[in-house]
């Protein structure tokens, strides 16, 4: 077995790896939006090593422009695709599951920066009042 082959087999099992990775957040994730990215990574990452190692099997000119184009549409329009996803459960008003809103990112965001977090403005940086900037 050559070099190649077993380049092309591990690149295949990685891709089949990220597959059943997303195949598990499909069924572990809660809402729609987490989902979307796990299809995305999926649709992006896990088509292109399985596409890349396929052609390393049989290297020739024509199979590997073929696959460069697969490729480089398919890391284009997964994005893409899960963006649209999410944002059409955005318009049909799906919530995002508990503990995991907006709001909720935005304190740990504050927490993380060292931000106090007031009610009426949101996250404020150290030493700044509800009057403005100290000066």
């Amino acid at each position: 077995m050559s070099v190649l082959t077993v380049i092309a087999y591990v690149l295949i099992l990685a891709g089949a790896v990220v597959f059943a990775g997303a195949g598990a957040g499909l069924l572990k994730f809660r809402d729609a939006y987490m989902r979307a990215s796990a299809v995305g990574t999926a649709a992006g990452l896990g088509i292109a090593l399985v596409t890349i190692g396929a052609v390393l099997t049989m290297p020739t000119t024509a199979n590997l422009v073929k696959a460069a184009v697969a490729v480089v549409l398919q890391l284009a329009t997964a994005a893409v695709g899960s963006t649209i996803i999410a944002r059409a459960a955005v318009n049909s008003g799906h919530a995002f599951a508990p503990g995991t809103s907006l709001i909720d990112l935005d304190e740990a965001d504050a927490k993380l920066a060292g931000m106090p977090l007031t009610e009426e403005s949101g996250p404020r940086p150290s030493g700044e009042t509800s009057e403005g900037p100290p000066l």
